[in-house]
């Protein structure tokens, strides 16, 4: 065999290498397309169709119901008069919150007591309603927020 001939064949035997491996990449292109275009119909059928999980709205932090048959309130401590605690709520409406000293009251790291909260502190309450005046509450469990 000459060189000439040489030559030819390994040109013809690299280009046939090359044109079967650009072909192998575009079915895995192809594939991996299928495989998405029928995954976002897929999802996109669940979420109108409601199945498994219909889409959330996001209401901010704690949204209402996020607690059934719960009710709460968030917000800053504004006065403290024990038994009652004073809260500018996030919509700026005051709420009393009655406590007691078994009113568990818990921090980020630690839990606490009604006696260490001081004006300014953000928290969670909740309870149920104040039997004698529904926009109060009597506190069953006190987050606190910022310590």
């Amino acid at each position: 065999m000459n060189w000439r001939t040489k030559i030819k064949d390994l040109y013809y035997t690299k280009r046939k290498t090359v044109a079967f491996v650009a072909g192998g990449v575009i079915v895995a292109l192809l594939i991996f397309h299928a495989g998405v275009s029928v995954g976002e119909r897929r999802a996109f059928s669940h979420i109108h169709a409601g199945y498994p999980f219909p889409p959330q709205r996001s209401e901010g932090f704690l949204p209402h119901g996020f607690m059934p048959e719960g009710h709460g309130a968030v917000g800053t401590i504004t006065r403290i008069e024990l038994p009652v605690l004073t809260l500018q709520t996030r919509d700026g409406r005051d709420t009393s919150v009655r406590v007691s000293s078994s009113t568990p009251v818990r921090s980020a790291t630690e839990e606490s007591s009604i006696n260490n909260l001081k004006v300014g502190d953000n928290i969670i309450v909740v309870g149920s309603p104040d039997e004698k005046i529904p926009d109060n509450l009597d506190a069953k469990l006190i987050r606190i927020l910022n310590r």
